[in-house]
């Protein structure tokens, strides 16, 4: 099907000889997105700041920022769908 991970093998001596650019561009491509978006979640959304002092509020905070992380995205393209 053509489907590959790009991910480094596990254990010693697994370095990636062949198709090393490719490995690398992914690597690349997969820390950018990720590292922005947590970072939008701890700067718009809270994930950094736990508010709840209970048993396993932390798991529920991190739920509801991740929740309204989704919530905000699905309107906002909700709202470019109607004016185009």
């Amino acid at each position: 099907m053509g489907v590959r991970g790009g991910f480094k093998a596990l254990g010693r001596g697994a370095a990636i000889k062949e198709n090393r650019a490719w490995y690398l561009r992914q690597h690349k491509k997969r820390a950018s997105r990720m590292e922005g978006i947590i970072g939008l979640g701890k700067n718009r959304f809270g994930l950094d700041r736990v508010k709840y002092r209970i048993a396993g509020g932390e798991e529920i905070w991190a739920r509801l920022g991740l929740m309204a992380m989704n919530l905000s995205t699905a309107l906002r393209k909700m709202e470019a769908r109607a004016t185009a």
